[in-house]
């Protein structure tokens, strides 16, 4: 016999009825932005509690510089994370802001699942004077089917530019399905 037969990565799992099914073992990838200086552009979004998922806007382009990290199981493309296995994924997310579009700015992010369903929590920092760093986290679970992807998306109650200096989204399947 040669290779693996297809089954490298793969876990045995009873399936309660006296079978077996093969799951995938992991799967997990990354994002980051590192020592980014550009800034980006945002609008002011109407409901100043930055609670309406509408007026958030994608995060990407050239003030959003996204790189791809380690992974194997989730890929990376321009400004998102897919899941190549159906599964639970822990989701983690971290941002360095250094520069706010006003010094009373509030800036908020949120996960999008394949640009169409936002997550329902929010996370917000907010600037208190000028030059003021801002650190935004959030970490969920997520069940995903294989291709859905997350993308990261913004929103600030004051016109004018973010600076994401540093950045991360981490996925890591926690559960196959």
């Amino acid at each position: 016999m040669s290779g693996d037969g297809g089954v490298a990565r793969l876990k045995v799992v009873t399936d309660g009825a006296n079978g077996f099914d093969l799951y995938r073992d992991y799967a997990f990838g990354k994002m980051h932005i590192t020592n980014n200086t550009t800034p980006f552009a945002l609008t002011a979004a109407a409901d100043a509690t930055l609670n309406t998922s509408s007026q958030y806007v994608l995060l990407t382009g050239s003030g959003a510089p996204f790189a791809n990290g380690t992974g194997d199981g989730v890929t990376f493309s321009t400004n998102r994370l897919t899941a190549g296995y159906a599964g639970v994924y822990d989701l983690n997310f971290w941002a360095c802001l250094t520069g706010f579009p006003s010094n009373t700015a509030k800036v908020a992010m949120k996960f999008k699942i394949n640009g169409t369903t936002f997550s329902d929590m929010k996370v917000v920092t907010k600037s208190n004077s000028n030059g003021d760093d801002g650190i935004l986290a959030a970490c969920d679970l997520i069940q995903l089917s294989a291709n859905d992807y997350i993308q990261l998306y913004i929103a600030s109650d004051v016109t004018g530019n973010v600076v994401i200096n540093n950045s991360a989204l981490t996925m890591k399947m926690i559960k196959a399905l």
